[in-house]
């Protein structure tokens, strides 16, 4: 049993009014806060969880795939530019 409820049983045994009252607001916020908490994190992992942030190697082989040079025959260099599929 938690200490929320231990301290509400307590003073509804004791006839503390006002100590019962607090005692069973902040049993109830603790189980309303936990209960949105873990709403949040089913939400977030709903919305969220699939998305893949791309690393620096994602980004490395983006860009030598996007981006290749062809030697000329007179020995210069022609970057060419790769279109992205997507």
């Amino acid at each position: 049993m938690s200490d929320e409820t231990k301290n509400m049983i307590d003073a509804a045994t004791n006839t503390d009014g006002a100590a019962f009252k607090a005692a069973f607001d902040t049993a109830i916020n603790q189980k309303v806060g936990d209960a949105l908490q873990t709403q949040r994190q089913h939400i977030a992992q709903n919305v969220f969880g699939n998305i893949r942030v791309p690393t620096q190697e994602d980004t490395n082989a983006e860009m030598n795939e996007a981006t290749q040079f062809n030697l000329e025959s007179d020995g210069s260099l022609e970057q060419v530019f790769k279109s992205r599929k997507k």
